[in-house]
């Protein structure tokens, strides 16, 4: 998982600094030429296409660079980087998405971070695409030994049954398990039909200052 987060980060730095900064360059290019005069509106139609196909493409490969790696989850943290994807998320899908936390004042280790985004990108996702749900919440509480991650939503709901059998399957639940198991943590899926799902994490955090000065030193 490390290896591949290391590959996520480089591959999200070569979209954002190569690849979206020739776009930007095409399509202020672009810009200029429309300033100049023409002959006929058929140059002028082809550049303001040529102009808005960049434009497309451009927000297309920042989207993809968030996905891959957010530049946010290094810059400014966890709370932030996941309350700017909440909002994403809830203009995209419709569902009203809300952060709650408790005891997130110092950043935790940069792998710690990782680990709750990536669950939370994955239960939101199954949120989007199998529940129905109108809303979800995502509560982040931090002890001095440990940091809880809650994920609800008011959806339909899974049989416990189903849960047991998936294995997670198209549900993802072994990646999440995987991932919290993967820092020495628990994971858990709490479902009665018609009652919602609750996705919960469980990792041990080391001492806040800690945990902040090797943030420091990442950065």
């Amino acid at each position: 998982m490390t290896v591949q987060e290391e590959e996520r980060r480089s591959l999200a730095r070569e979209l954002h600094d190569e690849v979206g900064q020739a776009l930007t360059a095409i399509k202020m290019d672009v810009a200029v030429a429309l300033r100049g005069s023409f002959s006929g509106s058929r140059e002028k139609s082809s550049l303001e296409d040529a102009r808005s196909i960049a434009e497309e493409t451009l927000h297309s490969v920042r989207d993809l660079s968030q996905l891959l790696h957010p530049s946010m989850l290094d810059d400014f943290g966890l709370p932030e980087s996941l309350s700017a994807y909440l909002r994403a998320f809830s203009k995209r899908t419709g569902i009203n998405a809300e952060l709650r936390q408790h005891g997130m004042e110092e950043r935790l280790r940069p792998d710690a971070e990782v680990c709750i985004y990536r669950i939370v990108q994955e239960a939101l996702t199954n949120i989007a695409r199998h529940s129905g749900a109108r809303s979800a919440t995502v509560t982040l509480s931090r002890s001095s030994s440990a940091l809880d991650l809650i994920v609800d939503d008011d959806g339909r709901g899974l049989d416990p049954a189903t849960i047991r059998t998936a294995a997670g399957g198209g549900l993802g639940l072994i990646g999440m398990r995987e991932r919290a198991q993967a820092l020495g943590g628990t994971f858990a899926v709490r479902s009665q039909p018609d009652e919602g799902v609750r996705v919960m994490v469980q990792i041990p955090v080391g001492a806040a200052g800690h945990a902040a000065s090797a943030a420091a030193a990442g950065a």
